[in-house]
């Protein structure tokens, strides 16, 4: 965290420096006003929401001060960047909020009267009470209340930053539809070992019957010309074969 006073002191550190001559340099010697400005955001923003995102968005507002700045002004560039970075951050955050500005409106609503009942009353408000005050049925009321609790959450943030057997962010604890789950995968491995074991109990002429058969997908016809038999012949081969793996398997 960089204090304003933190600041100060780095920029006098970086003034005393020769001047930058590129925008790179410019960029590297005034990065420090974007760490002030996050921190100071920092403590109107929702927890949830990415501090590394943010810090990129305040680079591109530094970027753009730089780019923009007309020192013919006469204004200080410190002063004129910081209210570009803030500018930048706060305007790419409302890009991503996707609830609309009524439904912000209705919840300061909410908010202020649910102060203003409690103040007279001396006692916390019930959601009746609060939406006959409104003008408004109690059904408005509830869907208001589930528009103002939404929140747009990062994937990356740390759904429980204290556990360290916590998995991670909000990405790790989506389910995947299209994955097998874990103990799916067991009991499939499990099946497939003991049909491996029980087929090398057959005779080898009928463990090559069944790997024609259901590994290469190969015809009855296929497998009485490979193996030199009628397919009436391949057909009791087989029957016999899954008779005798069935025995191995329940013994």
């Amino acid at each position: 965290m960089i204090s304003l006073h933190d600041y100060k002191y780095r920029k006098e550190a970086i003034e005393a420096a020769p001047e930058p001559t590129s925008r790179d340099e410019l960029i590297v010697k005034y990065l420090p006003l974007v760490h002030y400005v996050v921190n100071s955001l920092s403590l109107s923003l929702p927890p949830m929401l990415d501090n590394d995102d943010i810090f990129s968005y305040g680079c591109m507002g530094l970027i753009d001060a730089i780019d923009r700045f007309d020192e013919s002004r006469m204004v200080k560039f410190e002063t004129y960047a910081v209210t570009r970075i803030r500018g930048y951050i706060i305007d790419q955050l409302r890009a991503l909020d996707w609830i609309p500005r009524s439904a912000r409106q209705r919840a300061r609503q909410i908010e202020r009267t649910h102060d203003e009942i409690e103040r007279e009353s001396g006692h916390a408000p019930r959601a009746d009470e609060v939406a006959a005050r409104m003008g408004i049925d109690r059904e408005k009321y509830d869907q208001a209340v589930i528009d103002a609790a939404c929140v747009t959450l990062s994937l990356d943030a740390i759904v429980h930053p204290d556990d360290e057997n916590a998995g991670g962010g909000l990405l790790n604890q989506i389910t995947d539809g299209s994955s097998p789950s874990p103990v799916a995968m067991a009991e499939a491995r499990d099946l497939q070992d003991s049909i491996s074991s029980a087929l090398r109990v057959l005779p080898e002429r009928e463990q090559y019957l069944l790997h024609l058969y259901y590994f290469e997908q190969r015809t009855l016809q296929e497998i009485s010309r490979v193996l030199a038999v009628s397919e009436s012949r391949v057909c009791q081969l087989h029957t016999r074969a899954l008779s005798r793996l069935r025995t191995v398997m329940a013994a």
